[in-house]
């Protein structure tokens, strides 16, 4: 069990615009005093929305809230490019007159639908020769990047007003939203960038349900609750509640030979409903891949 000097748990934030993920969590540990902390995906300074965000021993569950799906609003506006794909970045391409209509936007949608090579964008978090790529490029280097593929659930556009279109975007892991916007630009043969983006959800976390930082300081000043213990947040992998003779195996480490019909990443809980681990299933024989109950 966690103490309440180090406790563990999940929650979703609201990343405002203008500051970076790094500083937003820095914040955030400033106010709760929470040392470590982590996050289930970046989001962009110019970006604001949903930032799952993982405490104590949560942190280590990243890489399972990093495959949920990703819902995106983006405002696209039309005339321009810049350097880093948003208006956070310098105009290096401008059009003036040029013709757009919803019918037109719709033409190229299905071109950034389903599984599409995308080329990471100069100003992102990806690693060159073990320098990220944008501190590269705020030094006016750039470098030749590899496409990689990602995939888009859907691509829908919901309005055009002048020259912004606001695009829904359901997503998988690793999509640049903003380079989708400026690739949308470059097929239409008009320069595009991203004016406003808001991840609206991440799986079930969704901004109804999120919090600000003025919500974590005043659960804070009451002494409130405000972290999903892991088992809830995880609610997306099957559960399997296992006798406590298997829960001892899989606790010290052990591959056991279960019943379960179950294959692939399952939730292991205690006969009492304690999250123990996540376990690797197949054919009955389960593995433990991350542990958090030791015995």
């Amino acid at each position: 069990m966690d103490s309440l000097e180090h406790p563990s748990g999940v929650v979703a934030l609201i990343k405002p615009p203008g500051i970076s993920s790094a500083k937003f969590l820095n914040e955030f540990k400033n106010i709760t005093g929470f040392k470590k902390v982590g996050h289930a995906g970046t989001l962009d300074p110019a970006a604001e929305g949903i930032l799952v965000t993982l405490v104590g021993k949560a942190t280590r569950l990243a890489e399972y809230f990093q495959n949920l799906e990703k819902f995106y609003i983006m405002h696209v506006l039309f005339g321009i490019k810049t350097n880093t794909g948003d208006l956070e970045g310098e105009v290096i391409e401008e059009k003036k007159e040029f013709e757009l209509s919803e019918d037109k936007i719709n033409s190229v949608l299905s071109k950034f639908q389903g599984w599409i090579e995308q080329i990471p964008p100069m100003f992102s978090a990806v690693k060159h020769k073990g320098k990220r790529l944008y501190k590269l490029a705020r030094k006016g280097v750039e470098v030749v990047r590899s496409p990689r593929k990602v995939f888009v659930k859907s691509i829908t556009l919901r309005s055009l007003e002048d020259n912004i279109a606001v695009i829904e975007l359901i997503t998988g892991k690793g999509v640049y939203a903003r380079q989708i916007a400026v690739d949308i630009g470059e097929t239409l043969g008009i320069p595009s960038t991203v004016k406003k983006l808001v991840r609206v959800a991440v799986g079930d976390f969704s901004l109804n349900k999120a919090l600000t930082l003025e919500d974590i300081k005043k659960a804070v000043f009451k002494e409130e609750s405000f972290l999903l213990n892991m088992n809830k947040a995880l609610y997306f992998l099957p559960t399997f509640k296992a006798s406590w003779e298997v829960v001892s195996k899989i606790a010290n480490g052990q591959v056991v030979q279960t019943k379960l019909e179950l294959n692939g990443k399952v939730k292991l809980i205690s006969p009492d409903g304690e999250f123990v681990a996540i376990v690797d299933a197949f054919k009955g024989v389960i593995k433990p891949e991350k542990v958090f109950l030791k015995r």
